[in-house]
């Protein structure tokens, strides 16, 4: 079964900044991808560094690849800004399949041990 990630409007999912960050792949359409590192991820989304901007609103497909395996899943891209080093762009989960939900899930239980 697919699970598809709800943010509590009441309380707010707890943030794993991660010690060294992951790599992240997000897919905008058949030719367009934008490579990053993840920084901080919690059940409903993450912010990662990318070299150039994903843009606000649109879906992608993002592929992280994490030490509890492979996490595929479709995210909504929130604003980014601008830094030094690039471009800080958040993001939430919109859609991830039983095993990509599982490897999320031990990657913030591995994080917050």
């Amino acid at each position: 079964m697919a699970h598809f990630p709800q943010a509590n409007t009441f309380v707010r999912a707890p943030r794993l900044n991660l010690r060294r960050p992951i790599s992240i792949d997000f897919r905008i359409d058949q030719t367009n991808m934008v490579r990053g590192d993840l920084h901080v991820v919690s059940a409903t989304g993450g912010r990662a560094q990318t070299a150039k901007p994903v843009p606000e609103g649109c879906l992608a497909e993002l592929r992280i690849g994490s030490e509890s395996g492979m996490i595929r899943g479709i995210a909504e891209m929130l604003p980014g800004r601008q830094t030094i080093h690039g471009w800080m762009q958040p993001f939430r989960f919109v859609a991830l399949g039983d095993d990509d939900y599982d490897s999320l899930s031990k990657v913030l239980k591995a994080g917050s041990a």
